[in-house]
């Protein structure tokens, strides 16, 4: 649990409600869910959260009448206000750990009460968004911007995306999550972090796959660690899913990205010096080496030769992913296979080596890795998935 103080989040030493809004809803207290989105507390929960979100404001029953039922035929509109205000407050608890109610009232009109100890996620991800903007030393400002795209697991309130009073939130919320990250790579930039912002720009094309600026900032970054092969495969991948699913070509910044990359093998010459310096600049990269699956096979042969020489252990794993309950589209299996080679490229070693064997197959191979090891190296590639 957390709860503000002093404007920092904190560790509350007692229950507290918990509400999370962003990538699907949920009402917490003391370890409990209470929400529910059958279809009776349909109604019940939409002004539940539209109290939450007009918080410190009294809403006159009108208005919520019209957000609740619209058109619908209601006999008595504020009576049966009045018994889902009632229903409301007999779900959450009485009150906070102070004393202070949850809902106001006053003559018809309600209110969330700003003076109630709650944690929202979306309140905390105000106040991150407000401090990165004002602006933060380099290292506050990393926390904060992770911590941000940490709380962002998905829209506002995706769930009843199509109310019409949800839209314009879920556009403030999406352009307050995009203003952060571009503010932190611009940062970046400066630094010339180039992993960083491989990693940060790659965490957020998962909120808008098609969003070109940051694909050719992820390519960008990969030619300056002298990685042109990830950086050519990469510009292969989303133009390709461009032309799929879009019928489109890549934009003018993509596609200067991906002339940068016959720029820059144009440009080689045939000195040693320069040879070394490319492969020492893969060689520093974090993360496992990931190529592609003819290089990997040779890889295979020769750690095959070298564990039969030596006895060492050497792992082969391969993930398969498979749709639970549609079929998914060619943008679904993208998003997803990028998911996965990002959680593995975040938890292998550099001793590692991986590659993607088909749209939905990634295969790693883990030297000296045993059976004893091998279930906790795939929880934590599970858990930085999941």
């Amino acid at each position: 649990m957390r709860q503000i103080m002093g404007g920092l989040y904190m560790a509350a030493t007692h229950p507290i409600l918990t509400i999370s809004l962003f990538g699907g809803f949920l009402v917490e207290y003391d370890g409990a869910t209470i929400s529910s989105l059958s279809p009776r507390a349909d109604s019940l929960w939409t002004l539940f959260r539209y109290l939450v979100a007009n918080r410190g404001k009294f809403v006159t029953s009108a208005a919520l009448i019209d957000v609740l039922w619209q058109e619908d035929d209601v006999i008595n509109p504020r009576k049966a206000l009045q018994n889902l205000v009632y229903r409301l407050r007999k779900q959450l608890p009485e009150t906070d750990a102070a004393g202070q109610p949850y809902i106001l009232s006053q003559y018809r009109a309600y209110g969330w009460n700003p003076s109630a100890e709650v944690y929202v996620d979306a309140f905390e991800f105000d106040d991150l968004a407000a401090q990165i903007k004002a602006g933060l030393p380099d290292v506050q400002l990393e926390i904060a911007v992770r911590r941000l795209m940490n709380l962002y697991t998905g829209d506002y309130m995706e769930d009843i995306s199509d109310e019409n009073w949800v839209e314009p939130l879920i556009s403030h919320y999406k352009r307050q999550y995009f203003d952060c990250v571009n503010l932190y790579v611009s940062v970046l930039q400066e630094k010339q972090a180039y992993a960083t912002i491989i990693e940060i720009c790659s965490a957020a094309t998962q909120h808008n796959m098609f969003d070109e600026h940051y694909h050719a900032l992820i390519i960008c970054a990969m030619l300056a660690q002298g990685n042109r092969y990830g950086a050519m495969s990469h510009y292969k991948s989303i133009a390709s899913l461009l032309k799929k699913e879009l019928g489109v070509e890549p934009s003018d910044e993509l596609k200067a990205a991906g002339q940068n990359i016959s720029v820059v093998g144009q440009s080689q010459k045939p000195d040693i010096s320069m040879v070394l310096d490319d492969l020492r600049a893969a060689s520093s990269m974090a993360g496992p080496l990931f190529c592609d699956m003819e290089v990997f096979r040779q890889f295979f042969q020769l750690q095959e030769r070298k564990s039969r020489r030596e006895n060492e252990h050497c792992m082969l794993v391969m993930y398969t992913i498979v749709a639970q309950t549609r079929a998914l589209s060619d943008q679904d299996m993208f998003q997803a296979m990028s998911l996965l080679k990002r959680a593995c490229m975040l938890t292998l070693r550099k001793s590692d080596i991986m590659t993607q064997h088909s749209n939905t197959q990634l295969l790693l191979l883990l030297p000296s890795c045993t059976e004893m090891n091998i279930s906790i190296v795939l929880m934590r590639v599970q858990q930085k998935f999941s």
